[in-house]
């Protein structure tokens, strides 16, 4: 059981213990209320426990895991292309049976372009997505579509947080993360022209756009 919902039963058990020593005429109603606010004081925070979390498990767990599972994004794409139902069963990762699946990818890339100025920044490299038309996009933000990066760690579950609320706040603290000591090192620079390598994560889409959430960057010479 995760310390999150550990802290949340504890607050909702000393809400009902509360109740019961300091009257015994309490309606179900007034019950039901206690325990929903419960609930809330145990399912809010203000982001810095979730972040603290991802801060902790980043350099000891994310990246370690990325590192060792990570395939090269062309073996990728050549799979999916092949047969995307076997190759998703044997290396993809979702959290659940309706989700799509998630591959975690190493590569290298010449930038063609870099777009700062959309809210969904994106960093396009020189290389053909699945589609054979497009170009792989890595995502740099500050808005990080979907939560490739959460959904292909072999440690995160939903069933070890108390509701999809928490587990989304997980998805959002990585991307938070991600921004602000990954992207940010890079999408300032020049980098049209130049070849970067990456690490990173991304969900599969049947039209074949490849969005990648990166977990590493660098930029030839640095």
């Amino acid at each position: 059981m995760s310390r999150f919902k550990v802290l949340s039963l504890i607050v909702i058990v000393i809400y009902i213990v509360a109740a019961i020593a300091t009257s015994v005429t309490l309606s179900s109603k007034q019950l039901d209320d206690m325990e929903k606010k419960a609930r809330a004081v145990g399912n809010s925070d203000d982001g810095k426990d979730m972040a603290g979390y991802i801060a902790d498990i980043w350099p000891t767990k994310i990246i370690p895991e990325f590192e060792k599972e990570a395939i090269e994004l062309d073996q990728v794409e050549a799979g999916l292309k092949a047969d995307a139902d076997a190759y998703g069963k044997k290396y993809g990762r979702r959290n659940n049976d309706f989700s799509p699946m998630n591959y975690i990818v190493k590569g290298k890339g010449v930038v063609k372009s870099v777009n700062t100025k959309s809210p969904a920044g994106k960093i396009i490299l020189n290389t053909k997505d699945l589609s054979g038309k497009k170009n792989v996009i890595i995502q740099i933000g500050p808005v990080i579509k979907k939560s490739a990066v959460r959904d292909s760690l072999s440690f995160i579950s939903f069933n070890d947080f108390v509701n999809q609320i928490e587990f989304g706040k997980v998805s959002k603290e990585i991307k938070n993360y991600i921004i602000k000591n990954v992207v940010n090192n890079v999408k300032e620079k020049d980098l049209v022209g130049k070849e970067i390598e990456f690490l990173g994560a991304f969900s599969y889409d049947k039209r074949g756009k490849i969005l990648i959430s990166p977990v590493k960057i660098s930029v030839e010479g640095k």
